[in-house]
């Protein structure tokens, strides 16, 4: 005798708490890795309790008060805000799954139904990743987007052709309400590169690592994300990473029986560059290197808004359809632009 629908629903709510394996074969990605699953699904995420959106304060100049004196001078102590706030607005995901109860995953035994609703499960959740990453890399491509997550070439990176602190405002105007030329210490670093080369491209990026290692001035300050440490990652294209495997074994003779020894191991200036096949995918022509420091550089949600998975429920006009959503409330933000980011590349990767 057949399990009756509201076992069938009751059932499919019971496999909520984990997926599980299945006997299934993946054949579902576009792309071998996702960075931003990878990186903030778990790991690089903060949580908000409550609000319209986040704001934090940055201070961009101390007093004027330090200064040299002689025996029995006057006090001359002025006051000073050297402070300002930035401010990002919440952003909403949502994506879900449904089946028919007279589906013909749902004719057998209780172990045949509750794999086909993992399964429906599992679909949901590639769909969800594959969104995540285009959000993280693209974001929105203008100010007029109220829904878009704040992604990385849509909003927090502005490409210039001259090294320097020099990205600006990028496609969205402002950086958390604040135009960069005002506050032009929210201006991250950029370059252009011709060759993936010793002289070129390598000793852009070994400038942008030097000039982007911001390091607190007072000891012990209470700044959020120094006191991690460094967590710092330089994410290229396949061909520019080749290139530098290349470089790196031309320089060792010690190979050993290895003929591909440096995959997965290449770094400048002790940090490692990976491949992001998003930047491959999207970004060929230009073939940007995007430096990313992750103690920086977050996912920020809303308490109770993380992929917040509903029960399986009937739907209101259709009796033998039951559906469940995922439903996330967040957005990316990068603390320190100045620290957290840089991108140099061939041309404008906001534009190729």
């Amino acid at each position: 005798m057949g399990l009756h629908a509201d076992n069938i629903t009751d059932l499919a709510n019971s496999s909520l708490s984990d997926l599980g394996r299945m006997k299934l074969v993946e054949l579902a990605a576009d792309i071998t890795e996702y960075v931003a699953a990878s990186n903030l699904m778990n790991k690089y995420r903060v949580k908000f309790d409550s609000g319209k959106g986040v704001q934090w304060n940055l201070l961009q100049d101390g007093d004027d008060n330090a200064r040299n004196v002689g025996l029995h001078s006057r006090d001359n102590i002025n006051i000073k805000d050297g402070t300002f706030n930035l401010e990002l607005p919440w952003r909403h995901s949502t994506t879900g799954c449904a089946f028919d109860v007279r589906e013909d995953g749902m004719n057998g035994g209780a172990a045949k139904i509750f794999d086909f609703i993992k399964t429906k499960r599992y679909q949901r959740a590639i769909s969800w990743v594959k969104l995540f990453e285009e959000n993280f890399w693209q974001g929105p491509s203008a100010s007029t987007d109220e829904d878009t997550p704040f992604g990385l070439f849509g909003y927090w990176l502005n490409y210039n052709a001259t090294s320097g602190f020099n990205g600006s405002n990028g496609n969205y105007g402002t950086i958390g309400g604040k135009d960069c030329d005002t506050y032009d210490k929210l201006k991250h670093y950029t370059f252009q590169y011709t060759s993936v080369s010793d002289t070129d491209a390598i000793d852009e990026i070994r400038d942008a690592l030097v000039y982007t290692a911001f390091k607190p001035m007072v000891n012990n300050a209470p700044i959020p994300g120094y006191t991690n440490g460094q967590k710092r990652v330089i994410y290229t294209g396949w061909e520019n990473l080749k290139t530098l495997e290349k470089l790196a074994r031309s320089q060792n003779d010690d190979l050993g029986a290895d003929l591909d020894k440096y995959h997965g191991q290449v770094r400048i200036g002790r940090v490692p560059v990976e491949y992001a096949p998003w930047i491959e995918e999207n970004k060929a022509t230009s073939l940007p290197f995007v430096g990313i420091d992750w103690s920086q550089f977050h996912a920020i949600f809303r308490e109770g808004s993380w992929m917040k998975e509903t029960p399986f429920k009937e739907v209101p006009g259709q009796h033998n359809d039951r559906v469940s959503h995922l439903d996330c409330t967040y957005n990316f933000r990068c603390l320190d632009r100045r620290k957290g980011l840089f991108v140099g590349a061939k041309s404008d990767p906001l534009a190729s």
